[in-house]
């Protein structure tokens, strides 16, 4: 068998690799919004009193695109110690 097959086939499928960065893209990009969200709201309720949800579903809707957009991507790039 000549050496780069047996190399292709003891390589990892990029098909399993794509799904798992992209897992941790989402992942890591849906709770910062979600953090960024709780936050926004609960400064909101500390200065108004009260919390709206129009105003609530527009800062989680912004903050969790931003968030996979710029959090995923770190996320997705991150070493974890390796």
């Amino acid at each position: 068998m000549k050496r780069s097959v047996a190399l292709a086939l003891a390589a990892p499928r990029a098909n399993w690799m794509t799904r798992s960065w992209m897992t941790r893209s989402l992942i890591g990009g849906v709770a910062w919004g979600a953090a960024l969200t709780a936050g926004l709201t609960g400064l909101s309720f500390a200065q108004c009193g009260a919390a709206c949800i129009d105003t609530t579903a527009t800062t989680a809707a912004v903050s969790i695109a931003t968030g996979i957009v710029a959090m995923g991507a770190l996320t997705a790039l991150a070493r974890n110690g390796r």
